[in-house]
């Protein structure tokens, strides 16, 4: 997906009462957009859960 396609189903997710997010599946840390989704994430105060191995952990996620 794109980073917009995530945008829209963070938004509607939101709208509809989430509350929290799991960035799981594969390696989401390898998403060309992981950190802007995941700050999306967070504007909106969700709860957010990210399942990783840490292959590719960088410092600003």
């Amino acid at each position: 997906m794109s980073e917009d396609d995530w945008f829209r189903t963070i938004d509607q997710a939101v709208a509809l009462g989430a509350e929290e997010i799991q960035l799981i599946g594969g390696e989401p840390t390898l998403h060309p957009s992981f950190v802007s989704i995941a700050q999306r994430a967070v504007d909106f105060s969700l709860r957010g859960r990210v399942y990783s191995n840490f292959f590719r952990i960088r410092d600003e996620h």
